[in-house]
């Protein structure tokens, strides 16, 4: 059961109040069932039902056919503002949680699209990092690939070393004039 630490000593009118004195003990259920007794007892005590059921009792002994009339006229109103509570309830409800069904089924259709689209365009870069390395590793360890890597950069520093010097002489040629 729940432990909590509220003590219970009686006030004049019944009513329970807690002190200090008892703190840290622990409430049992029949502990709480009689407070919830008393409390329901205060409660008929002070709007005095008890006295209108009796009352109510003695009318329809007396009248009949009068309180059979009131029982049915009060049903019949009961049943349209029941209805219309159950009705207006069920429709929130069903609306909230169609609402959430459909969201979670649009959630996860787009989470699905986007995780393959995201999946394909990673697995395509993983397939082109891995066919450049193949082809760098197969390109660089050929003769004819070392060849053509030579000559290559040769041709690059030779292209610098010539564009280089043309732009200087230019300069030269420029500052002379």
């Amino acid at each position: 059961m729940a432990a909590a630490t509220v003590s219970e000593t009686p006030a004049e009118d019944g009513n329970v109040a807690s002190t200090s004195s008892n703190m840290g003990r622990d409430i049992t259920a029949r502990e709480v069932a009689a407070r919830f007794l008393r409390l329901v007892e205060t409660i008929n005590k002070r709007l005095r039902i008890g006295e209108t059921i009796n009352k109510v009792r003695g009318f329809s002994r007396q009248n009949p056919l009068t309180a059979t009339a009131l029982l049915v006229l009060a049903t019949l109103c009961y049943v349209p503002v029941v209805s219309f509570i159950l009705f207006a309830s069920i429709t929130t409800s069903l609306t909230f949680f169609s609402f959430l069904f459909i969201e979670g089924f649009f959630l996860t259709m787009g989470t699905m699209v986007l995780g393959s689209c995201l999946f394909f365009i990673l697995a395509f870069f993983v397939m082109m990092s891995f066919g450049v390395g193949i082809a760098t590793i197969f390109f660089l360890g050929t003769k004819k690939g070392m060849e053509i890597w030579r000559a290559t950069t040769h041709d690059w520093y030779e292209y610098l070393r010539t564009k280089i010097s043309n732009k200087k002489a230019k300069d030269v040629s420029n500052k002379a004039e």
